[in-house]
């Protein structure tokens, strides 16, 4: 019997990796904003992403890996 074929691995992306300043987080949200139309829980998620980002940010600046 012919096995289905497997799906393509993928691989997990964070959108908080790649904010990593302010202004991108602030451009990032202010895009979310006007995309929402008033939808909470879109903005929410935006809010979410810009504090991991914040996280990993203060992550990176604690051991010293600026801008990687």
């Amino acid at each position: 019997m012919k096995q289905p074929p497997t799906p393509n691995p993928t691989i997990p992306y964070d959108l908080a990796e790649h904010l990593r300043n302010l202004e991108e987080m602030a451009a990032y949200l202010d895009a979310c904003i006007q995309e929402a139309h008033g939808d909470a829980a879109f903005i929410t998620k935006a809010l979410e992403d810009i504090d991991r980002a914040i996280k990993i940010a203060a992550r990176r600046t604690s051991l010293g890996e600026h801008d990687r």
